[in-house]
């Protein structure tokens, strides 16, 4: 049997990121498609009876395929966008965010009035980031509650704890191997500790900035 896509074309249109193309045979109608760049072709081994429905069945799936990709597409700019304002706003609060650029530093756009290049952030953009600013304080301090959380709970795996949770884990092994398992779990646990306790400090630090901040009168101004 023939591929689909070797059958004559009968009509072919575009339909938002997509081409459509309606084959046909002596006894039916299918349906394929490629990206409008032509690096994706894709069909359906569906037989229509006539061309009108699998013109249907072509235009309502792009349509679909279209919408659902313009939506993944919006939610990973949404995504890069807050990630990008995250950094932005947590170096505008420990002072590594200079300015005096004519670019913006969250979207990247020409800046051309005076006050979006000093900031190096545009007009559009510096609501984002005061907003997010507002909701630093709150944020900081669940972060600190979270992280103090972690640091407890890591804390009760102490060396009687690893020893009592290997040699139950490893009841068949010698009890030196035991002895260098314990040991390594115990550093993987001070190590995660020590890092912890610097994303710790790190915050706390990024708390008492967003306070000043958010004390400081001219804090809602642009």
């Amino acid at each position: 049997m023939l591929s689909i896509f070797s059958l004559p074309i009968a009509e072919q249109f575009e339909c938002g990121r997509y081409r459509g193309f309606v084959h046909r045979n002596e006894n039916a109608f299918y349906a394929t498609y490629t990206t409008l760049n032509g690096t994706r072709s894709r069909g359906w081994n569906i037989a229509f009876p006539t061309i009108d429905e699998c013109r249907e069945y072509l235009r309502s799936s792009l349509d679909r395929m279209t919408t659902e990709t313009r939506a993944r597409s919006l939610a990973t700019r949404k995504r890069r966008r807050e990630q990008k304002i995250a950094r932005v706003v947590k170096d505008y609060l420990l002072g590594k965010h200079i300015g005096n650029s004519n670019t913006c530093a969250i979207c990247g756009r020409a800046l051309s009035d005076p006050p979006s290049i000093a900031r190096a952030i545009g007009s559009e953009c510096w609501p984002r980031l005061q907003d997010r600013l507002a909701r630093e304080v709150p944020r900081c301090t669940a972060n600190i509650e979270q992280i103090q959380q972690a640091i407890a709970e890591h804390e009760k795996h102490d060396l009687a704890y690893w020893q009592a949770f290997n040699a139950q884990r490893y009841s068949s092994i010698a009890p030196d191997k035991i002895n260098n398992f314990t040991a390594h779990d115990l550093r993987q646990t001070h190590n995660t500790i020590e890092t912890l306790k610097r994303q710790l400090r790190d915050t706390e630090l990024l708390l008492a900035t967003a306070r000043k901040w958010a004390a400081t009168p001219t804090a809602e101004s642009p």
